[in-house]
């Protein structure tokens, strides 16, 4: 079953949102930690952008840790004291965070930013949680080893110290606040909760005992990912709340039980050991040679009733309507609009009509026109980065061909080039900043975009996919889930002996309906108010969720 997402702009199984939502929210609970290391990586991994990963990963895990940190609340497990230390320096962090996040954006580097982080990250703190488990299995075997109940280190001996009752510490209050910032703009760029370096941070560097670190990390993670939710919501609005909701969903039951698996286990046990789940990352890339084409015009599946259709459809239109005899080609299509709506998987649209003899036909599909930024990337120090940008102006967002033979045998290249028949023949404007642009470099960066939209499915060819039965011709024209809103132009061409000797234009809008109408809407035109009730969403349902497994 699938679902579509109105700020990510795709479609996803719904059961598999859910499952990965328990599974984080579960961690969650058991752990301490917010779970972001683990699910912004997958939801990148299977599709979501990742600027829109991060963000709406944040408003997730509010929702996971209230349900956590409530449970842990009941056990007097949470030390808030030095919470509220955790959150002062964490809101400052994911403040400052959000804005670097917005900055890396704008020149493009956030996508590289994002993926080192995961890389370097949970490969060092994983690495170091793997030898202290180790160095504790050691001690163990040996016997006779007995550990201090606290250890005091350099950052000890700092000044502005505060006693901690509930965590029988008395340490300055410099090293929780640094914690704190570090973790918050950890939560703004990564879209994590920061527990993975929290956690560690609490029990080796502050001293405090494993009991309370678990609360307390959810404590602190509540307010500063809210945090990051409300600045996302308004600087880059990515925040996907129909995504956030359902992740919520899984994430807040999974938390309970995680929370009561961690009561089960004991000090050491509980102990987080990290390790790098980056690989499932995925970094978008404008790269020569990448080629990932798909054809998706008249699929094996679009026969029986359509093609029946169709053909009666066309013949009738052909041979009842007065004008249409005077005509050498009558053209329409199954619908003239689309409507996204919350079930919204991608649409076949049925192209269908007659011809008054043997000729050729070509269908140009174009979408709405947009500006668009092409970055090259250069490898520096063996890492691939964003260098040298074109923006170009007036870019189709969306465009297709399907001819009934090869294009090359259709029309000579003038022709083509005239009606736009091929990727290679269109237009596309440079800004005035790049017009200077031109030669082997102008034609790198045309073939970056060409390359990379049909990635994305947005720009396919298909030739001998227009379908003649003797005067009668159709096609199918697959928009996918992915296809931006806005008004569309379908354009059919009759061709003989290399000549345009007839055309029809057709209109075609495609457009969000209903709650992804409103949401879309909420999102990018009242930011602040959609940023507001994304975090009241999630507050609520950790709440409803510690409510309902709360044992009487």
């Amino acid at each position: 079953m699938q679902i579509y997402f109105p700020i990510a702009e795709i479609s996803l199984n719904i059961f598999l949102v859910l499952a990965m939502g328990g599974g984080v929210g579960f961690l969650s609970g058991l752990f301490g930690v917010g779970g972001g290391f683990l699910m912004t990586p997958l939801l990148i991994f299977i599709g979501v952008p990742p600027a829109v990963a991060v963000a709406t990963e944040a408003n997730q895990i509010v929702a996971a840790s209230v349900s956590g940190v409530i449970a842990h609340w009941r056990r007097n497990n949470v030390d808030i004291k030095m919470g509220m230390i955790l959150v002062i320096g964490g809101f400052v962090g994911s403040t400052a965070g959000s804005f670097l996040f917005k900055l890396l954006r704008e020149i493009g580097q956030i996508d590289l930013v994002i993926s080192l982080s995961f890389v370097l990250f949970l490969g060092v703190v994983g690495s170091l949680m793997v030898v202290e488990s180790v160095r504790l299995i050691m001690r163990s075997r040996k016997g006779g080893y007995r550990k201090k109940a606290h250890q005091h280190y350099w950052a000890h001996g700092l000044p502005f110290k505060m006693r901690f009752h509930k965590s029988k510490l008395y340490i300055s209050v410099i090293p929780p606040l640094l914690v704190g910032f570090f973790v918050g703009v950890l939560a703004a760029i990564m879209g994590v909760g920061g527990g993975f370096i929290m956690i560690p941070a609490m029990i080796y560097l502050l001293g405090m005992p494993t009991s309370v670190v678990v609360g307390t990390s959810l404590f602190q993670i509540i307010f500063v990912t809210a945090n990051v939710t409300f600045f996302h919501s308004i600087n880059t609005q990515t925040v996907d709340v129909v995504l956030a909701v359902l992740l919520l969903a899984g994430a807040v039951i999974g938390a309970q039980f995680g929370a009561r698996v961690s009561g089960m286990l004991g000090r050491t046990a509980a102990r987080p050991i990290g390790r790098d789940r980056s690989r499932g990352l995925r970094e978008t890339s404008y790269r020569p040679g990448i080629r990932a084409e798909r054809p998706i015009l008249n699929r094996p599946g679009d026969r029986g009733m359509s093609r029946v259709a169709a053909l009666v459809l066309a013949f009738g239109l052909a041979a009842t309507t007065p004008q249409a005899i005077a005509q050498s080609l009558v053209a329409d299509m199954s619908e003239s609009s689309i409507s996204i709506t919350s079930n919204f998987t991608g649409k076949d649209i049925l192209l269908f009509g007659a011809v008054d003899g043997p000729s050729d036909v070509v269908v140009v599909v174009q979408g709405p026109r947009e500006e668009l930024v092409v970055r090259r990337k250069a490898k520096i120090s063996g890492i691939w980065m964003n260098r040298r940008s074109v923006t170009f102006q007036s870019v189709p967002a969306y465009y297709a061909v399907a001819s009934s033979r090869p294009l090359e045998d259709i029309a000579p290249g003038t022709v083509r080039a005239q009606y736009r028949m091929g990727g290679a023949f269109l237009d596309f404007a440079l800004a005035a900043d790049t017009r200077h642009l031109a030669g082997e470099e102008l034609l790198q960066f045309r073939e970056a975009i060409l390359r990379n939209k049909r990635r994305e499915s947005l720009y396919f060819e298909a030739e001998n996919s227009v379908l003649f039965r003797e005067r009668l011709f159709r096609t199918s024209i697959v928009f996918p889930a992915s296809a931006p809103e806005g008004d569309y132009t379908v354009r059919t061409y009759l061709l003989r002996d290399g000549r345009v000797i007839d055309e029809q234009s057709t209109p075609l809008q495609i457009r969000k309906a209903g709650i992804e109408r409103t949401i879309f809407d909420l999102a990018n035109q009242r930011p602040a108010l959609y940023g507001i009730i994304a975090v009241l969403i999630a507050l609520a349902s950790g709440w409803l969720a510690a409510a309902l497994f709360r044992r009487t």
